[in-house]
């Protein structure tokens, strides 16, 4: 067995920098890459990193392309033998039997890792998501919590509506694994239950102490088989901060926030979510340039000569192509548009000089820095919980050292995007 303490598969990649955060503030020097690299340097970085992980896009796949994309990356991860494996979801547990199906990621990692109990964890107090008897329930912009079938945003998805809030029915849907959960006041049962159980088991939590109560029943110590999980950041936390404990940290590979860019932010936006939506329109009565890029027209070399102008002229700028809802009703191809937004990415970094750039939005986030090219990214500070400063590390020496922000749609306070221009940390309420 290596050092490594845990591995995982982020299912888009603003969750992969969540976990990468949490991971980091719990103390376990982490590494998130795009792509498995060859397997010797895999062994290499593993022998380098306490955690290390890969940013995907299954959330975004067809069920049927998932086995391609995740089960490689899966049998990688069981041959470095690391205490912990976690597929990584989103709190909102964005999913659904024809696209992004969690239930699919549980058989491809049952098949890997063993036919034995799936924790599975979807509470992230920290960004107001909790599980309550097995419902689940999410804070909206509006600072009201709900339960997922009646959130204003999650219910109404464009990929993967939840009109089901029982995490255990919601599951069953997508799995021919048997699925079961444990509420709170079952939770000391873990053991018993698990031992006799082979699927995915739903386990609730309402605040921190639930969820390091969860990370020390499922994970107790070297000695047992490779765990694996799903959980979102949350779970990321508990386990990060538990295995830190246990094993002790090298060192944390995180520096404190505050720190604000040398020249213009670039943000692009393909989110639709509402509360991206008002960020959008802050940062625009902010003062920011605006570039609406139809998404009937992505065409990314059109709008490049207004973008590069205004940054060369020391404008922040901001392109989207919704404000909170679409603003076409033409189909929308998440590849596309990310391969658009990539596109003015690189050119405002090679040609306007531009050192911190923001992509909002967890499918466009995948598809943006896959158009990029880069390998990786490390943690470097936070602008608000769940959305944390990274450092990109690319071949292309304009690339590397690139400061990155990737901001799921309903993350972060309403001047999200002035934070980030200024250097400031608002934690979640």
């Amino acid at each position: 067995m290596t050092d490594l303490a845990l591995c995982f598969y982020g299912d888009d990649f603003t969750g992969s920098t969540d976990a990468l955060a949490n991971l980091s503030a719990a103390g376990l020097r982490t590494l998130v890459l795009f792509a498995l690299p060859p397997e010797p340097e895999l062994k290499r970085l593993a022998g380098l990193y306490d955690a290390l992980g890969v940013a995907g896009i299954a959330r975004s796949l067809p069920t049927g392309e998932m086995e391609a994309e995740v089960r490689p990356v899966f049998e990688a991860f069981a041959r470095l033998r690391p205490a912990v494996v976690q597929y990584k979801i989103c709190s909102t547990f964005d999913s659904s039997p024809s696209r992004g199906s969690i239930g699919r990621a549980c058989e491809i990692g049952h098949a890997v890792f063993g036919a034995c109990a799936i924790p599975v964890v979807a509470a992230q107090p920290q960004l107001g998501r909790y599980t309550v008897f097995g419902n689940h329930f999410a804070r909206a912009g509006d600072g009201a919590v709900y339960r997922l079938d009646r959130h204003p945003t999650t219910s109404r998805h464009p990929a993967t509506p939840m009109t089901e809030a029982d995490l255990v029915v919601h599951l069953q849907a997508q799995t021919a694994l048997p699925v079961s959960g444990l509420n709170r006041l079952e939770l000391d049962d873990y053991a018993v239950v698990a031992a006799r159980h082979a699927g995915p088991l739903v386990l609730d939590a309402l605040d921190e102490a639930d969820l390091d109560r969860i990370a020390s029943l499922i994970w107790s110590s070297d000695d047992e088989p490779t765990l694996f999980a799903v959980g979102s950041g949350g779970l990321s936390r508990a386990l990060g901060a538990r295995l830190a404990r246990q094993r002790g940290p090298r060192r944390t590979n995180g520096v404190a926030p505050g720190a604000a860019p040398t020249g213009p932010v670039l943000a692009v936006s393909g989110s639709c979510a509402p509360q991206t939506g008002a960020q959008i329109g802050a940062a625009l009565d902010a003062g920011w340039h605006g570039v609406h890029l139809p998404v009937e027209r992505l065409d990314a070399g059109a709008a490049e000569d207004g973008v590069l102008a205004a940054l060369r002229a020391g404008r922040n700028t901001l392109v989207y192509t919704a404000l909170g809802a679409r603003l076409s009703a033409a189909p929308v191809d998440a590849r596309a548009v990310g391969t658009a937004l990539g596109a003015l990415v690189r050119a405002a970094v090679a040609r306007a000089g531009v050192r911190r750039v923001v992509v909002a939005g967890g499918d466009t986030a995948g598809h943006t820095m896959r158009a990029l090219g880069a390998s990786g990214l490390a943690y470097a500070g936070s602008f608000a919980d769940g959305a944390p400063l990274c450092r990109l590390f690319a071949r292309d020496p304009s690339l590397d050292g690139l400061e990155v922000v990737l901001k799921g749609g309903q993350i972060g306070e309403r001047a999200f995007f002035e934070h980030v221009r200024n250097g400031k940390h608002v934690p979640a309420r």
